[in-house]
Order: C-alpha cells, then sequence, then structure tokens
C-alpha cells in the first residue's frame, strides 16, 4: 500500500508539473493550424519605396539623417534618420532618429522596423496590406567582441498596424509584444519584428527542439504522470460476500 501511495504521489507531481505545458502546446498546435487555413501571409518586396496597392499609394522615405553609424547583426551597417510613412500623400507616421540599413534600396532598408505584409483571407478571397511598425527604437549593435547588444525588454516593445483594403480603408491599431492576438503573433513571426520567433500561448513550439525539450518534458512526462495517477490510485476496493 506504501509503494502504491508513493507512486501515486510521483504521478501527481509529475501530472501538475507538466500537464499545463502539454496543454498549451496542443492549444498553439491547433491554433497555428487555424491560422494557415484562414490566412496567407507574405513579406512585399518591392524594389521601390513608393508603390501603389489597390487604389491606394503608399511612400516611406527618411530625412535628417543623424550622425550615428554602426554595425548590426548578420553584417549589416546602419545609419538613423528620421523615417516617413505616407498613405495617399499624407503622413502617418515618423519614427524619429530610428535605425535604417545603409546601403540597401527599396524598402528592405527599414525592415528593421516597418514591414509591408500581403495577408490573402482564404474563406472570403479578399485581400488586405498591412503595415507594421515596431515602435520601439532599438540600436541593435554588434560589438567587437560579437556580442550583441541594444535589444528592448519584451514589456518595452510597442507595436502598430495599418491595414489596407484595396478598395483605400485604412485603420489603425497599436498593441504590444506582451498583449497580441493570434493574428498579431503571425504578422509579427512573418515579419520578422520579435527579437525571436513566438508562439501566441507558448514558445515551445516555436524554440528550437532537442531530445529533451519538448518531447521528454513535457509531453511524456505528462503521460507518465496520468499513468501512474489513474493506475496508482490508492483507493481499495473490497471484495462483497453474500
Amino acid at each position: 500500500m506504501i509503494k502504491k501511495v508513493i507512486l501515486f504521489t510521483l504521478g501527481l507531481i509529475l501530472a501538475v508539473s507538466s500537464i499545463p505545458h502539454s496543454i498549451k502546446m496542443i492549444l498553439e498546435t491547433i491554433q497555428t493550424s487555424q491560422m494557415q487555413k484562414s490566412f496567407t501571409i507574405n513579406i512585399l518586396e518591392a524594389p521601390s519605396s513608393s508603390f501603389t496597392f489597390g487604389n491606394v499609394n503608399l511612400s516611406i522615405y527618411h530625412t535628417n539623417e543623424g550622425s550615428l553609424s554602426y554595425d548590426g547583426p548578420f553584417d549589416q551597417s546602419f545609419g538613423t534618420a528620421d523615417i516617413h510613412l505616407e498613405i495617399n500623400e499624407e503622413t502617418m507616421d515618423i519614427l524619429q532618429d530610428y535605425p535604417y540599413i545603409l546601403d540597401v534600396e527599396g524598402l528592405q532598408q527599414y525592415a528593421e522596423n516597418i514591414v509591408f505584409l500581403t495577408v490573402d483571407e482564404l474563406k472570403s478571397s479578399s485581400k488586405t496590406l498591412v503595415v507594421l511598425l515596431n515602435t520601439t527604437r532599438e540600436i541593435i549593435e554588434e560589438l567587437p567582441s560579437l556580442d550583441i547588444v541594444g535589444y528592448a525588454a519584451d514589456e518595452e516593445l510597442q507595436y502598430r498596424m495599418y491595414t489596407i483594403s484595396e478598395e483605400g480603408s485604412v485603420t489603425q491599431e497599436d498593441f504590444s509584444f506582451l498583449d497580441r492576438s493570434a493574428f498579431q503573433t503571425a504578422l509579427l513571426n512573418e515579419g520578422g519584428l520579435t527579437h525571436y520567433k513566438v508562439g501566441y500561448y507558448t514558445n515551445a513550439l516555436s524554440a528550437y527542439p532537442n531530445f529533451v525539450y519538448p518531447w521528454i518534458y513535457p509531453l511524456l512526462i505528462s503521460i507518465i504522470g496520468v499513468i501512474l495517477f489513474i493506475t496508482q490510485f490508492p483507493i481499495r476496493v473490497g471484495k462483497t460476500t453474500k
């Protein structure tokens, strides 16, 4: 009986410690599948920083180039300037003294902070353009020691998105890294405006998998915990006699 109680307690501990993580991973898998069935999201790559989407004219350019220049990750060189976003010749946003990539043309030079994403809604066959901005200024620099510094903390990251229809309607929405919808999570991942790939319920499936995580913990541990909990439940079933 003592052995049964010990195994039951062990199963309970394993189940309680791992099942919540397993549930999040299952929810994340379901959410990812639903997003893939609902939307197709792609980065818009244009050789020019001025272009047309449906009936909407868009332009992005920079002014007031600063004196700061530095080397970032991936052998990219950066300068700083005021980055302007115009929609139908109206200035919608100015990111003041923000980094941009040197020696690059078109939209790509601003891709560290502003990305343009086409969104095809599969059920309605409609298409929209999302302009996604990182409104938290970051100077991400690679030091001579190869250390990379300048990342803002997750709780500081703020974003703005403009959703543009082909007919010309424009809507604006602000959100944060810690308070975002599943759709906004998909946009951030596709646009590359996060420090790492993120999930909506959990980042476990976005991280690089290894033998231990997530296969042994939490998945295998959850299964073992549930089996021990059920099979070693310490209740004796008494025999009945007539």
